[in-house]
């Protein structure tokens, strides 16, 4: 990638802290998939946005080593709706970057689906759990998918987005909240059989 667009440029250059993960959609993503990636961008401030345009998987990768992001998450499409979560990391030794998993998404729900509005300014993210979960394992995944720490204590960060878990049936339910615990979405369901071990 011989230059880097002006949009994209601007876009790192404003933001504090650094990203550490480019969020971007396949090549002809719907209007659902491009409205999750702009609300998961709005919860996830270690998030670059980038429209993916004609972005190549080497132009993405060149992106991530020229501002040193190590991870670069893709949503893709699957009749119309954010099919599944394509994580890659960084790479040095090729052109393209490195395919490090892919976990599904089975149910979405995004704000104007749940009659909500939310504008405000995020500078944190963590996952919220019990020390009791049963899925720690399964958290520890997500956890390490959006680089995010897991609290356990009550007190919440201001101005922090919240993944809550639960388990829906076989789904893991990712509801975000703000750091006062009111609903501000997506919601996003993940089979669980997606976490398990070949």
């Amino acid at each position: 990638m011989d230059n880097i667009p002006s949009r994209i440029e601007k876009s790192f250059y404003g933001l504090n802290p650094k990203p550490e993960i480019i969020l971007t959609t396949g090549r002809r993503p719907s209007q659902r998939t491009r409205t999750f990636i702009k609300e998961l961008n709005s919860v996830l401030p270690n998030t670059l946005k980038v429209t993916r345009g004609h972005l190549s998987l080497e132009d993405l990768n060149s992106l991530s080593l020229e501002y040193k992001i190590k991870e670069i998450i893709l949503v893709s499409d699957y009749r119309g709706n954010p099919g599944r979560f394509i994580i890659f990391s960084s790479s040095y030794n090729s052109k393209k970057p490195e395919l490090v998993s892919e976990v599904l998404i089975k149910g979405l729900s995004l704000r104007k689906e749940l009659g909500l509005h939310f504008n405000k300014k995020v500078i944190g993210s963590a996952i919220y759990s019990n020390k009791e979960d049963n899925i720690r394992g399964i958290l520890d995944i997500i956890s390490n998918i959006f680089r995010i720490t897991i609290i356990y204590h009550r007190y919440i960060p201001r101005d922090f987005s919240i993944l809550k878990p639960s388990i829906e049936f076989n789904k893991l339910v990712l509801t975000v909240y703000d750091s006062d615990l009111k609903l501000i979405g997506p919601i996003i369901k993940i089979p669980l059989d997606t976490f398990k071990k070949p």
